[in-house]
């Protein structure tokens, strides 16, 4: 169970009109007093308010004793300790992306996982770079280089992408376009086997992969 101690705005709105109103019963000293300053309680000493003098506004001015101010305080956390709500604690939602079988990871690191490391030359290490974002049932196999403007900053280029489908067992493979949609690849659709896949994105004979 989560108790949440900070009260939204409404009820603090409700909380602070009751507390305005717990004052003016408990804490003025005005009513019933033998003089309108004099305090109704033991203490002697007055407290004023924001004392309103225009007669004008026919406002009244307020006087609070201290046992007043005391009592009200300890009325208005009591007030807050009651109207703080207790709840459940949120459920988890559901990932709307199936999380991709065991064995299908392990093809994708045993395939991908080659093509990703560094290059041999350390030049060329230094402007390219390769990795893999596992998304869901979907792999996203990108390259990265260097910023022109903040070369310290690598911007990631998508380059294939690889759909695992669980009803039917098989991948599919999309390139992207010049308008960054991902379409699929129409010379190889679809395969059972990753590996083809992924050799046919390494030959590129299209030349859509790497350009």
């Amino acid at each position: 169970m989560i108790v949440s101690n900070r009260p939204s705005a409404a009820r603090a709105l409700r909380l602070t009109s009751m507390a305005i109103a717990m004052l003016a019963a408990v804490a003025c000293g005005t009513k019933g007093a033998e003089d309108p300053l004099q305090p109704s309680g033991a203490v002697g000493r007055v407290r004023f308010v924001n004392l309103i003098t225009d007669p004008a506004r026919k406002a009244k001015s307020v006087a609070l004793t201290d046992s007043g101010l005391a009592e009200a305080a300890r009325c208005f956390h009591e007030l807050l300790a009651i109207e703080s709500a207790v709840v459940d604690p949120p459920k988890p939602r559901a990932s709307k992306a199936a999380a991709l079988p065991d064995i299908q990871r392990a093809c994708v690191d045993a395939l991908l996982g080659p093509i990703c490391q560094p290059h041999p030359d350390p030049h060329v290490a230094s402007q390219v770079r390769r990795g893999y974002h596992v998304e869901g049932t979907a792999v996203v196999l990108y390259e990265s280089r260097p910023s022109f403007l903040k070369p310290h900053v690598w911007q990631e280029h998508p380059v294939a992408k690889f759909q695992f489908s669980k009803s039917r067992g098989t991948w599919q493979l999309f390139c992207m376009l010049r308008d960054l949609k991902w379409r699929a690849y129409e010379p190889l659709r679809e395969s059972l086997d990753l590996a083809d896949l992924v050799r046919e994105v390494q030959t590129d004979p299209t030349g859509i992969f790497w350009g």
